[in-house]
């Protein structure tokens, strides 16, 4: 019970901290409903229409062709594609481990730890 005491009281002292945690977990919650909203209203319920799948079939070849057209013809086996890809993503996951890190070992711990 004391942990629970304890919890609440850090989290009212740092009201800031508090804000950003709270909003953060209501966009998670919202975004994670619209995103099910989504997939229900597509994919769980069925069509309200007789023969749905013929139809489903028609559009979705509409959908292949209209995909085809977004990517400038560059097909899926090209190697430069394939390596911008693969360059991008690491440069990404790289810079996503790097910064944070920077950041922490310009802190000294022992003052981060009296601040605490």
């Amino acid at each position: 019970m004391s942990g629970v005491r304890h919890a609440i009281r850090s989290l009212w002292n740092a009201k800031a901290f508090s804000a950003v945690a709270v909003a953060t977990i209501a966009l998670g919650i919202g975004a994670d409903t619209a995103v099910f909203s989504v997939v229900d209203a597509v994919l769980l319920r069925p069509l309200p229409f007789a023969d749905a799948d013929r139809i489903v079939t028609l559009t979705h070849l509409n959908s292949v062709r209209a995909i085809r057209g977004f990517v400038f013809e560059v097909s899926p086996s090209d190697p430069a594609t394939c390596v911008a890809v693969i360059l991008v993503f690491t440069l990404t996951a790289i810079a996503a481990a790097i910064l944070p890190v920077r950041r922490a070992l310009r802190v000294d711990p022992l003052i981060a730890l009296r601040t605490e």
